[in-house]
């Protein structure tokens, strides 16, 4: 169905509406005006299906209370207002169960099914999936039985079991295919799509979702096309086309937020994300994610959620912030720990043993961090530092590749506390460290090494090599311009240089290094001086 005989339906739909008396021929009209506008307005699905509802009470007859309530779960479901959506299932559940209607119970397990699915328990979304199936293969119905393999194949993909979900895809796609109904296929193949690509096989997932996008497109369906969108969006991630990655994402995100679709603006909001992380756009990522997360959060998504917080867990580590890295870190741990819980397959108990062995390896990783790093200038402190020293130590001694060390101390750094205050002299710490970082570049490490003073490791530099990186600090730092509370402050620093030698261990070129550093300080500060073992 294209946009255009969609809109034409829906106007003939609405003028017999308007036209009709009789309450059962109102209710059923606009059940199927509902079902019709859901996939481009939820507001409107709800409010055509609660107006269905009202008229079914009142012609009285239980089933057409079931079909309007139905539409209803349904509108609910594409506005991700899924608390009141399985309410309204259940209701439609027990009505079913009062007329004996099979084929309504079936819709009802499967329409709840839906709805966890979105929540993330996949136990009861199983559970129920695979009792519509039983129902459906019992009726007869092909096309709900195609339907329901779908979406188990679903659960699949969402387990990690991708080879599963394939063959579920594949079997709901056989059917819908002799069935001759697209918009069914056009969704089984997307979410073969998903699958193929989770699995690396990248061009069969491409083929799936030119089909799948050609349907929708043909259907004047923007739900459909902006998901197939989000899943070659993913491909191309994948790809590492980060750049064509984040413009396709950016065009599912237009199509969702004009129509309404909350689960869409989330999910292509973390998509998003994401590629800003891989792309080091740390500002970007933090933006997207809490963007997803707020909304993920208000409609109930918990795999939204759960990606939310996994991506902000990275973010903050990323940005040197261990706390609140760890923090979320936990918070998505504990959103997959209700996730992954189900017990329908042995893949998911090899799941959640590799998640729990992941787990505690991050977790450690964060904490390790936490513990070598200096939390006011986010280089590496003291320990982590030493830890770096006896690498390089360990690589010479074993195969004779050298180092250099230089200690640098911040010239008169008790003046700018004693004058301005500490805080002036964290921003002075801060703004060093940040010197000294970009100066070192990929060549080494640099450590605060205590207060004021801090050291860089040279791995594979010689003593004038080394020499050659501390000149360039220094001058970096004495031609930045700094300022507090609208005050300049000239900031200089003095270095001292040592190289390892066969003669001497770290603690002795340390030493070297030091008198080298009070060398320059008594010989007027602002200057380099090497020390030769």
């Amino acid at each position: 169905m294209t946009e255009d005989t969609k809109e034409i339906q829906i106007k003939i739909l609405e003028e017999a509406i308007a036209k009709e008396a009789l309450p059962a021929e109102k209710s059923m009209l606009l059940s199927k005006l509902s079902t019709l506008v859901s996939e481009n307005s939820a507001e409107k699905a709800v409010e055509y299906a609660h107006r269905a509802v009202d008229e079914a009470e009142k012609s009285g007859d239980l089933n057409l209370f079931a079909v309007s309530h139905a539409a209803l779960g349904i509108a609910y479901g594409q506005s991700a207002d899924y608390s009141k959506a399985l309410k309204v299932f259940e209701e439609v559940f027990e009505i079913a169960k009062k007329t004996g209607d099979k084929g309504i119970i079936a819709r009802s397990h499967n329409n709840k099914g839906v709805i966890y699915t979105k929540i993330g328990d996949y136990t009861k979304a199983s559970t129920a999936f695979l009792e519509a199936l039983r129902i459906n293969e019992e009726l007869g119905n092909d096309e709900l039985v195609a339907t329901n393999l779908n979406n188990l194949g679903d659960i699949y993909l969402l387990e990690g079991a991708f080879d599963k979900a394939i063959e579920y895809y594949r079997k709901a796609i056989e059917l819908k295919e002799k069935l001759q109904n697209d918009h069914s296929l056009a969704v089984s193949l997307n979410g073969l799509a998903s699958a193929l690509n989770r699995n690396g096989r990248y061009d069969e997932a491409t083929d799936a979702l030119y089909r799948a996008y050609e349907i929708f497109h043909s259907e004047g369906n923007p739900a459909g096309m902006a998901t197939v969108l989000a899943n070659i969006g993913s491909i191309r991630k994948a790809k590492g086309d980060f750049q064509n990655a984040k413009e396709t994402f950016m065009k599912s995100l237009s199509i969702m937020e004009e129509i309404g679709d909350k689960w869409g603006i989330a999910g292509n909001n973390i998509n998003i994300a994401s590629i800003e992380l891989e792309t080091d756009n740390i500002t970007g990522a933090k933006l997207f994610a809490e963007q997803g997360l707020q909304i993920a959060e208000q409609i109930g998504a918990q795999t939204i959620t759960r990606a939310a917080y996994s991506i902000l867990s990275r973010v903050y580590e990323k940005d040197g912030d261990f706390q609140k890295a760890l923090q979320s870190f936990k918070h998505s741990k504990e959103i997959n720990e209700k996730i992954l819980n189900i017990e329908t397959t042995r893949k998911i108990e090899r799941l959640e043993a590799k998640y729990d062995l992941e787990k505690k390896e991050r977790e450690m990783e964060i904490y390790r961090k936490a513990s070598i790093t200096d939390t006011l200038t986010g280089l590496l402190n003291r320990p982590g530092i030493i830890e770096k020293l006896q690498d390089a130590d360990r690589a010479f001694r074993s195969e004779g590749t050298e180092f250099s060390i230089a200690i640098a101390d911040i010239d008169h750094f008790k003046r700018f506390n004693d004058t301005y205050g500490h805080a002036c002299g964290d921003i002075v710490l801060k703004k060093v460290a940040e010197s000294l970082l970009n100066a070192v570049s990929e060549e080494g490490f640099v450590g605060r090494w205590g207060g004021e003073e801090f050291i860089i490791l040279l791995p594979n530099s010689n003593l004038e090599e080394a020499h050659v990186v501390a000149e360039r600090a220094r001058i970096s730092i004495e031609a930045e311009t700094q300022s507090f509370n609208g005050k300049v402050i000239q900031v200089t620093m003095s270095f001292g240089v040592a190289c390892i030698m066969d003669t001497h261990d770290i603690d002795k070129c340390i030493v070297l290094a030091d008198t080298a550093l009070y060398k320059s300080k008594k010989l007027g500060r602002n200057r380099v001086e090497s020390s030769i073992g």
